[in-house]
């Protein structure tokens, strides 16, 4: 009898130590809790070794959560733009504000490229009928902010995803997407990408071949996607609104 419960405990400590491992690994891979500040400054020392400060200014940053930290081959599929990706996984608004002056400021960005969304509201500790308005002043002062600091700049913001990992969110950021829609109507030098539908079929279903398994980032054919259809055409009309950013094509 001793025996079979030293067994069953052996086995349920193996099964407690595969568990914590696979949720160590979910972690890290999902950049979450304490990984996304593990992860965060493994990133921002990425980024100030690939892009030097002092030789790589005047160019089009993209500036946002996983969606561009993952984004590998951006600089490829961006062609013929002159792009740099500075996204960090599990940002939100916040955490692009405070970091702006180590790895926004300093390049001097002619375009800005921005988009987040959902990890303000899974990640905002608020009652579901004030997380609208908390996650929208954030995204406000955050753009006032950027505006700001770099008047020159012309600031390309994307419409927060939509996504079938966190569906929950969606009405909240159909909101946000129609209200940042507005001010960038009202703001000198700010463009909204309308990509709202990008993962939404004919039936208003997600279309959850555009995710990886976790139903969050999207596959690197939905990235292709999402420049060749959205963002591209965005920068096109940037660049006719101001011929003199014409060098951004390469």
């Amino acid at each position: 009898m001793k025996g079979k419960t030293k067994a069953g405990l052996i086995g349920a400590g193996l099964a407690a130590g595969a568990a914590m491992a696979a949720l160590l690994e979910a972690g890290r891979r999902y950049e979450w809790g304490p990984f996304f500040w593990l992860n965060f400054k493994e990133r921002e020392k990425e980024i100030v070794e690939t892009y030097d400060s002092s030789d790589r200014k005047g160019e089009i940053i993209f500036y946002g959560a996983s969606n561009f930290r993952r984004w590998e081959e951006m600089e490829e599929d961006m062609r013929p733009f002159a792009v740099q990706n500075h996204g960090f996984g599990g940002s939100t608004d916040a955490e692009l504000l405070r970091s702006a002056r180590r790895l926004l400021y300093p390049y001097g960005p002619a375009i800005i490229v921005l988009q987040t969304g959902s990890n303000d509201c899974a990640r905002m500790y608020s009652r579901r009928s004030r997380l609208f308005e908390k996650v929208l002043s954030i995204k406000i002062r955050m753009l006032d902010t950027f505006r700001q600091a770099m008047p020159d700049a012309c600031i390309v913001v994307i419409s927060g995803i939509l996504m079938p990992g966190r569906r929950q969110y969606d009405g909240i950021i159909k909101r946000i997407n129609q209200a940042v829609k507005g001010y960038a109507s009202q703001a000198d030098r700010v463009y909204y990408v309308d990509a709202e539908d990008m993962t939404i079929d004919e039936n208003g279903r997600h279309r959850k071949d555009m995710f990886i398994e976790d139903g969050v980032h999207l596959t690197h054919e939905a990235r292709r996607l999402w420049a060749e259809k959205y963002i591209k055409p965005a920068l096109e009309k940037v660049i006719n609104d101001h011929p003199e950013l014409a060098y951004l094509k390469r």
